[in-house]
C-alpha cells in the first residue's frame, strides 16, 4: 500500500499494523493543511459513511437498560473497544472518532454498569439524572428509542403549575389553591413534603419521576417557605391561613404567572403598600395642622384598622406621634359614642397630663378623663365610661386596677412608649394583654432592638396572632420575622422628613438675680477664688476638680 506526497512525488511505504494509527490520527491532522492526497488504490478500500448513533432504552425488573449502536450505513458497531478504523470484507471503515467519544463521555456521566449487551442502572436517583439531564444532551447527537416502560417514568405536563391566592369574603382568611397538571389532589401534600425535603424529584403513584427543580415549582416552594404554608393542613388541593400572615407577600416576586393573586387580595396588598390610597378623611380640626408625613401616618393607622390589623407607630422622637394618634381617635368619634366604648390611652405617669393638654389643644370636642387619684375615684370613673371618648391612665395605675379593667371593653387601645412592656414576663406586659379592644396600636420613639423577645412581646400585645407562640417564634428565620412585621411597623426619621419640619428657633432670655440670690452668688464666688489661689500656690491645680458658676 502506498501514499503519495504531492510536494515531492516520493513514495512512502508503511507496515499493515500501522494503518490504524495512520488513518485515525496522522492523516486527519495533516489533511487540515491540505498537503495529503490518498492514492486511488487506497481510497477504493476505504468506506466513508456518516455516523448515525442510536440509543435504545428499556426497563427490566425496575432496572433501566440501555443499548448503544453506531451505524455507518449498513454497518453496525457496538461501542466497545477501539475508536479507530474497522476492517470489514477487506475494506477500511473510517469512523467518526470524535463524535463517538463525545457520546460515550455523556453515557459515562451516569454510573451505568457496562455489560456484554449494553448498560444497566440500579439506582432511581441516577435514573432520574440520566432521563432528565443526560438524555436531553444525548438527543443532540443520538436517536433515542424508548419503550413505554421508560416513557412512563417521564412527567410531561400540558400546562405549568400555579397557585391561586384569594381573600375569602367576610372572613380574615386567605385561600391557597394548588393546580399541578395531571396530579390528583390527594398527591399534592406528598409533593409539598418532597419540596420541603429539598428532593430533586417526586415519584408519583404512576411511577413517573416528577422534577422539582423547575422555576415554577421553585416559586411554589419559596412561597411555602416564606409563609409557613408547609406546616398547615391541606384539604384536597387547598390550604387556608390567616390573612395577617400573608401581608408580607407585597414584596413577593414570581417568575411568570406561577403565583396568581385574586382581585380582592391584590387590592388589599395595594392598600398596604400605599395606605393613602383609601383616602380616609382627616378630622376637620386637624386638616390644616398635620404635616404631609403625619397625614400619611394617620392614613396608615386607618388602613390597618380598616382590616382589623394592629401596628407600631415608631417615628423618631419629635415627629408628632401623639398628634397622629389623636387624629385617629378623632376620626372614630362617631363609632366610639355610638358603642359607648371609649379609647384607652396608657402611657408613663410623667406623660399623662401632656396627653391631656395635647388632646384638648388639637381635638377640643373630645371628652377626655384621667383615671388617677385614689382607688375610689379611679373605680368611680371606670363605671362611667359611656360619658367619655378617651380614658387616660398610666402603666403603674393600670397594673393596680387591672381587675377593674379586665371585664371592660374599649374601642381603641393606644400604648405610648411601648418599651414599657418589651419584657413579656413583667406585670405591665401581662396587664396590657388583658385589655379588650379591637383596634390596638403602640407608639415608640425608640427603635425596636434586635432582641427577638422584645419584638414578640410588643406584637403579642398590639397584634395577637401575628406570630406563633414564643417557642415557635424563635424557630422562625430572621428574614421571615422582618418581612412579617414590615407592613405593621411605620418608622420615619427626622432626616427623612426634614423639609416638612419648621426651622429651629432659639430664644435667649435673661433674668436679673434677686438681692438674696446676688449675696449667695457673691459668697460662692469668693470661696472658689480663695480655693483656686491655694491650689496654685501649692502646685495642686492639676489634680483639682473644676467648679463653674454661671457668668
Amino acid at each position: 500500500m502506498q501514499l503519495l506526497d504531492n510536494a515531492h512525488q516520493d513514495h512512502l511505504y508503511i507496515a499493515p499494523e500501522q494503518i490504524d494509527q495512520l488513518l485515525d490520527k496522522v492523516i486527519p491532522g495533516l489533511m487540515q493543511f491540505g498537503r495529503v492526497h490518498i492514492a486511488e488504490t487506497v481510497s477504493a478500500h476505504m468506506i466513508r459513511k456518516p455516523l448515525q448513533a442510536k440509543l435504545f432504552l428499556d426497563r427490566l425488573k425496575d432496572r433501566p437498560l440501555a443499548a448503544l449502536e453506531f451505524h455507518y450505513g449498513d454497518i453496525i458497531l457496538y461501542p466497545f473497544g477501539q475508536f479507530g478504523p474497522a476492517y470489514t470484507d477487506g475494506h477500511l471503515l473510517m469512523r467518526d472518532s470524535e463524535k463517538e467519544r463525545l457520546i460515550l463521555e455523556l453515557m459515562a456521566q451516569s454510573p451505568f454498569l457496562e455489560t456484554e449487551g449494553g448498560y444497566i442502572l440500579a439506582d432511581e436517583d441516577e435514573e432520574f439524572t440520566f432521563l432528565y439531564q443526560i438524555v436531553p444532551e444525548l438527543e443532540k447527537h443520538v436517536q433515542v428509542y424508548a419503550t413505554s416502560a421508560v416513557k412512563s417514568r417521564l412527567y410531561v405536563p400540558n400546562a405549568p403549575p400555579h397557585i391561586d391566592i384569594n381573600l375569602e369574603e367576610r372572613t380574615n382568611w386567605l385561600a391557597f389553591t394548588f393546580d399541578i397538571d395531571g396530579i390528583p389532589e390527594s398527591e399534592i401534600r406528598a409533593i409539598i413534603r418532597s419540596m420541603e425535603e429539598k428532593r430533586r424529584y417526586h415519584r408519583l403513584p404512576t411511577g413517573a419521576l416528577m422534577p422539582l427543580q423547575t422555576a415554577e415549582l421553585q416559586d411554589m416552594n419559596r412561597l411555602l417557605q416564606e409563609t409557613g404554608l408547609g406546616q398547615l393542613q391541606i384539604e384536597g388541593n387547598r390550604m387556608r391561613m390567616l390573612m395577617m400572615h400573608g401581608m408580607h407577600l407585597t414584596d413577593f416576586s414570581s417568575n411568570g404567572s406561577t403565583i396568581r393573586f385574586g382581585k380582592s387580595f391584590r387590592q388589599l396588598l395595594n392598600h398596604m403598600r400605599n395606605p393613602d390610597h383609601l383616602e380616609f378623611p382627616l378630622p376637620d380640626t386637624l386638616t390644616a395642622v398635620l404635616r404631609d408625613y403625619q397625614s400619611f401616618g394617620f392614613q396608615w393607622m386607618k388602613t390597618l384598622a380598616h382590616y382589623r390589623f394592629g401596628g407600631i407607630l415608631a417615628d423618631e422622637m419629635g415627629l408628632g406621634k401623639t398628634i397622629q394618634a389623636i387624629a385617629f381617635v378623632a376620626s372614630v368619634l362617631p363609632d366610639i359614642r355610638e358603642a359607648g366604648t371609649p379609647a384607652l390611652i396608657v402611657c408613663p405617669s410623667s406623660l399623662m397630663y401632656n396627653w391631656l393638654l395635647e388632646v384638648r389643644k388639637f381635638a377640643p370636642t373630645i371628652h377626655v378623663a384621667i383615671a388617677d387619684g385614689n382607688k375610689t375615684e379611679r373605680v368611680r370613673l371606670l363605671k362611667q365610661l359611656e360619658q367619655y371618648d378617651i380614658i387616660l391612665t398610666s402603666y403603674p395605675l393600670l397594673r393596680r386596677d387591672i381587675e377593674q379593667y379586665a371585664p371592660l371593653s374599649f374601642h381603641t387601645l393606644l400604648l405610648d412608649e411601648a418599651q414599657a412592656f418589651k419584657n413579656d414576663m413583667t406585670q405591665t406586659a401581662q396587664a396590657v394583654k388583658v385589655i379588650r379592644a379591637p383596634y390596638r396600636f403602640a407608639l415608640s420613639g425608640t427603635p425596636l432592638e434586635n432582641r427577638l423577645d422584645e419584638i414578640w412581646s410588643i406584637y403579642d400585645v398590639v397584634f395577637p396572632g401575628l406570630f406563633p407562640d414564643k417557642k415557635k417564634f424563635h424557630d422562625l428565620p430572621r428574614d421571615m420575622i422582618a418581612k412579617r412585621i414590615r407592613p405593621f411597623l411605620l418608622r420615619r426619621l427626622k432626616k427623612d422628613v426634614l423639609k416638612e419640619l419648621p426651622d429651629k428657633i432659639e430664644t435667649v432670655q435673661t433674668a436679673p438675680l434677686l438681692i438674696e440670690q446676688q449675696k449667695l452668688y457673691t459668697a460662692y464666688l469668693a470661696e472658689l477664688r480663695e480655693k483656686s489661689l491655694q491650689y496654685l500656690y501649692r502646685g495642686e491645680w492639676k489634680n483639682s476638680r473644676y467648679d463653674f458658676l454661671p457668668g
